[in-house]
Protein backbone atom coordinates (compact mmCIF):
# COMPACT_ATOMS: atom_id res chain seq x y z
CA UNK A 1 0.00 0.00 0.00
CA UNK A 2 2.72 2.50 0.57
CA UNK A 3 4.45 1.90 -2.37
CA UNK A 4 1.02 2.55 -4.35
CA UNK A 5 0.80 6.14 -2.10
CA UNK A 6 4.77 6.99 -2.90
CA UNK A 7 3.75 6.59 -7.07
CA UNK A 8 0.62 8.25 -6.87
CA UNK A 9 2.82 11.14 -5.36
CA UNK A 10 5.03 10.81 -8.22
CA UNK A 11 2.18 10.85 -10.46
CA UNK A 12 1.42 13.87 -9.20
CA UNK A 13 4.71 16.01 -9.13
CA UNK A 14 5.26 14.69 -12.34
CA UNK A 15 2.18 15.83 -14.03
CA UNK A 16 2.26 19.09 -11.91
CA UNK A 17 6.27 19.53 -13.38
CA UNK A 18 4.79 18.39 -16.86
CA UNK A 19 1.84 21.42 -16.89
CA UNK A 20 4.05 23.95 -15.72
CA UNK A 21 6.65 23.11 -18.64
CA UNK A 22 3.17 23.94 -20.65
CA UNK A 23 2.65 27.04 -19.07
CA UNK A 24 6.14 28.58 -19.24
CA UNK A 25 6.14 27.65 -22.90
CA UNK A 26 2.89 28.99 -23.68
CA UNK A 27 4.22 32.57 -21.74
CA UNK A 28 7.28 32.64 -23.97
CA UNK A 29 5.46 31.58 -27.23
CA UNK A 30 1.81 33.53 -26.57
CA UNK A 31 -0.29 30.70 -27.76
CA UNK A 32 -3.22 29.05 -25.93
CA UNK A 33 -2.69 25.03 -24.33
CA UNK A 34 -5.20 22.92 -25.92
CA UNK A 35 -4.78 19.54 -24.58
CA UNK A 36 -2.46 16.79 -24.01
CA UNK A 37 -3.16 14.20 -26.71
CA UNK A 38 -4.96 10.80 -25.82
CA UNK A 39 -5.12 12.52 -22.00
CA UNK A 40 -1.37 11.70 -21.88
CA UNK A 41 0.47 14.13 -19.81
CA UNK A 42 3.90 14.42 -20.53
CA UNK A 43 3.52 12.97 -24.04
CA UNK A 44 2.43 15.17 -27.11
CA UNK A 45 0.35 18.97 -26.45
CA UNK A 46 -1.94 20.40 -29.13
CA UNK A 47 -1.56 24.07 -29.03
CA UNK A 48 -4.02 26.59 -30.84
CA UNK A 49 -5.35 23.79 -32.74
CA UNK A 50 -2.51 23.80 -35.43
CA UNK A 51 0.68 23.15 -33.93
CA UNK A 52 1.48 19.67 -32.26
CA UNK A 53 4.93 19.26 -29.71
CA UNK A 54 6.18 16.66 -27.63
CA UNK A 55 7.44 17.19 -24.26
CA UNK A 56 11.01 16.93 -24.96
CA UNK A 57 10.83 19.12 -27.92
CA UNK A 58 9.40 21.82 -25.42
CA UNK A 59 11.89 21.08 -22.38
CA UNK A 60 14.93 21.34 -25.28
CA UNK A 61 13.10 25.23 -26.45
CA UNK A 62 12.92 26.14 -23.01
CA UNK A 63 16.31 25.34 -21.36
CA UNK A 64 18.09 25.95 -24.49
CA UNK A 65 16.61 29.70 -24.65
CA UNK A 66 15.93 29.47 -28.44
CA UNK A 67 14.42 32.52 -29.87
CA UNK A 68 10.71 32.85 -29.66
CA UNK A 69 8.91 31.38 -32.97
CA UNK A 70 11.47 28.83 -34.13
CA UNK A 71 9.83 26.23 -32.73
CA UNK A 72 6.52 27.27 -34.59
CA UNK A 73 8.74 27.96 -37.98
CA UNK A 74 10.16 24.27 -37.14
CA UNK A 75 6.79 22.52 -37.44
CA UNK A 76 5.66 24.33 -40.27
CA UNK A 77 8.56 24.09 -42.16
CA UNK A 78 8.54 20.75 -41.83
CA UNK A 79 4.47 20.27 -42.85
CA UNK A 80 5.29 22.62 -46.01
CA UNK A 81 8.31 20.63 -47.00
CA UNK A 82 6.62 17.38 -47.01
CA UNK A 83 2.92 18.50 -48.17
CA UNK A 84 5.54 19.07 -51.67
CA UNK A 85 8.01 16.39 -50.88
CA UNK A 86 6.31 13.47 -48.87
CA UNK A 87 9.73 11.47 -49.53
CA UNK A 88 12.02 13.74 -47.98
CA UNK A 89 13.57 13.12 -44.26
CA UNK A 90 11.69 14.78 -41.30
CA UNK A 91 14.47 17.36 -39.68
CA UNK A 92 14.09 16.95 -35.35
CA UNK A 93 14.08 20.14 -33.34
CA UNK A 94 17.65 19.80 -31.91
CA UNK A 95 19.13 19.48 -35.52
CA UNK A 96 16.63 22.82 -36.53
CA UNK A 97 17.99 25.01 -33.34
CA UNK A 98 21.95 24.19 -34.60
CA UNK A 99 20.40 25.36 -38.27
CA UNK A 100 19.74 22.57 -40.11
CA UNK A 101 16.92 23.14 -42.86
CA UNK A 102 14.98 21.35 -44.88
CA UNK A 103 16.41 23.22 -48.69
CA UNK A 104 20.03 21.75 -47.20
CA UNK A 105 18.19 18.56 -47.42
CA UNK A 106 16.39 19.48 -50.94
CA UNK A 107 19.57 20.73 -52.34
CA UNK A 108 21.59 17.61 -51.74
Amino acid sequence: MAKIVKLQKLNKKYEFVCNEYIRKFCNKQEIDFDEWIGDEIGGIASFCSQYFFNLADIILDLNTNQPKGIILDWQSDGVDCHFSNPEIVSINYKSYTMGLRYEHLLNK
